[in-house]
């Protein structure tokens, strides 16, 4: 949690902002990374195409920062497959000015991409996903 308020902080966000997260072994090494949904104050972290979400990198005694990802909802499934030895996050982008499609998350060695928007769809159903449901 201390790592989350650091951020928060370095993004002079407000004091009261909120969260939800979920911890979970994204790339294998036996450390459970952190995904940080924030979703309060809506008007600071969230657009009209969803709210900021970050990775977080375990590791052994704490956590640094990995990826900033915006225009997310939940919720979101953390797929089993792997792309360049971390876990794909698969997402549902749908709003006025898009069609609605699910779009995969893959880690590029450095990082997962910061706007979903430029992802292309995947074929797959989120329920014909194999992995972990988060943010419902």
């Amino acid at each position: 949690m201390a790592d989350i308020r650091e951020y928060i902080a370095a993004q002079k966000g407000p004091p009261n902002s909120r969260f939800q997260y979920a911890r979970l072994d994204m790339n294998g090494d036996g450390l459970r990374e952190g995904l940080v949904l924030f979703t309060l104050p809506h008007s600071y972290w969230c657009g009209p195409g969803g709210c900021s979400m970050t990775v977080f990198k375990a590791q052994h005694g704490g956590f640094s920062l990995l990826s900033e990802i915006t225009r997310i909802r939940g919720p979101l499934v953390v797929s089993e497959h792997k792309t360049n030895g971390w876990r794909d996050i698969i997402v549902r982008m749908s709003g006025v000015s898009m069609s609605d499609r699910n779009v995969a998350l893959r880690f590029d060695g450095q990082g997962y991409p910061t706007n979903p928007m430029t992802q292309t769809k995947i074929q797959t159903e989120m329920r014909d996903i194999q992995g972990e449901r988060l943010f419902p």
